[in-house]
This record gives structure tokens, sequence and C-alpha cells, in this order.
């Protein structure tokens, strides 16, 4: 509960999509390393996304926030908070991290680097595969991806996360008769909107300078002609080669042609 202006207490009740789980790979070795035991790592790691307010759904982005079962003072650069036993800095403000460490100081940033990539990243990848189909192709669907490369540390969820993904059904996609399905990010062809698309294929390369200031929202599209060829319809969102999308604010894929 809350108190408002008049100082009248109100409830306040906010939804959350919760995964949560034990990691593998290298975070797991470390975790059952002798010489790692008295660090006492646990390769676990939860990803919460914010969905509603007062029964109301978000119409903003989250911004994430690092959580070592209490709040740090510090967003981690996803829409979506991530929690876990990480190794936290002297100051408790963020979690340890350094490329020029030595000793307990370098196991303790190589351990929260485990635990981002084979922790972190699979339970962010499984709550976007539950997302998908509780919320469907929706806006707030799309704002859990994270658009943008954080900082590091934090940046390994990002890669890691898009490689994991790949194959995964997650980007709905419809024809041109309007029937859809869920797709594998691999088989679709993903792009900022159709001016990047424009200065890729005139220029040989997505020139994002020219493009800031435009919407960072996703938007699907392929359809584009063999040769690679697309154009902007004075910039409505519909793009045309061989066939046209829809490459709306709304993220739309097309299949990939062959």
């Amino acid at each position: 509960s809350t108190t408002d202006g008049d100082g009248e207490a109100y409830m306040s009740v906010d939804e959350y999509l919760v995964c949560a789980g034990l990691g593998g790979g290298v975070a797991k070795e470390m975790a059952v390393h002798p010489k790692n035991q008295a660090l006492k790592f646990i390769p676990w790691a939860g990803v919460a996304a914010h969905l509603k307010h007062n029964g109301t759904l978000l119409t903003d982005t989250t911004k994430g926030q690092a959580f070592c079962f209490l709040p740090l003072p510090k967003e981690n650069g996803v829409p979506v908070h991530i929690n876990g036993y990480f190794e936290l800095s002297s100051n408790r403000r963020d979690i340890w991290f350094g490329v020029d460490m030595s000793g307990e100081g370098k196991r303790k940033s190589e351990w929260n680097l485990a635990l981002l990539q084979d922790a972190v990243a699979p339970v962010y990848s499984r709550l976007l595969a539950v997302a998908a189909q509780l919320l469907g192709p929706s806006a707030l669907y799309y704002r859990l991806w994270p658009t943008l490369a954080p900082q590091q540390p934090w940046s390994i969820v990002h890669e890691e996360l898009f490689q994991r993904i790949a194959n995964m059904p997650c980007l709905y996609t419809t024809n041109s008769k309007g029937e859809g399905r869920w797709m594998a990010a691999k088989e679709v062809v993903v792009m900022a909107d159709d001016h990047l698309l424009q200065d890729a294929t005139d220029n040989g390369n997505a020139n994002a300078t020219d493009n800031e200031g435009k919407s960072d929202e996703l938007a699907l599209a392929s359809n584009a002609s063999e040769n690679g060829n697309s154009n902007s319809n004075n910039g409505s969102g519909n793009s045309s080669g061989n066939g046209s999308g829809n490459g709306s604010g709304e993220r739309q894929a097309r299949r990939r042609q062959p």
C-alpha cells in the first residue's frame, strides 16, 4: 500500500512475469570448483518483466534494475529486472567487474560474467518465449526486448540472449493474406525502419548516423528482392521489392524469400 497527496492509504498492485532457474556451463563449473568453495557461488538467477500497474497494461518501457535479492542503485540497461547471486562491489552499488584484476577479485568478476551468460540470458530467453504466448505480438511484448546494448558487464546478456533466441519461434510473421504465425529469429530479416533498409541497399551498409532521432522500435520485414533492393514509400513504413511488407512501429515480420 501507499499514500496519496492527502495522506490517505490505498492499495497499489503491480503484476510481473517472472522466470528463474539454475545455470550451467562455466557458472556451474565455477560453483562446484573446490577453490571457490569459500566464495559460495550459486548459479541461480531470475528475470522479471513488469506487465501491469493496477490492472492496466504498461505503455512505457521498463528501466531494468539490478538486484542481489535487494535492489542495487544501478540500471542494468535492459527492459527487465535481473536478480541473482552476484558478487557486489565494495560499496554495494553495482556488481563486481573489472578487466585488469587478479586473484580473488578476478574470480569474482569472472563469476558475474558467467552468471550473466549462463543463468540470466537463458531465463531471459525463456521469459520471452512465455511472454509471446501470454501477450501475443503486442507492443508490450516487443518492449520486453532489449534494443540497445548496455554497458559492460551487462552487455553479455544482450549478446547471449540474441544467440539463444535465434532458433526460438519468438517473432510473429504475416503474409500477404494476413495469415500469421510465430517464426524463429533467424528466419526473418530485422531492421530498425524502412529508411535504414534504404541506406543499406543504396550504400551497402546501414548508416545509423543518418537516422538519429528515429524510433528505436523494431520493425521486422522482408520480401526484399534478390539483389537486396528495397524502397521506402515516402517514409510511410511500406517497403517494396519483389513483394511488399508493412514496416510500421508495430513490429511485424515477413518470411524471407529464397
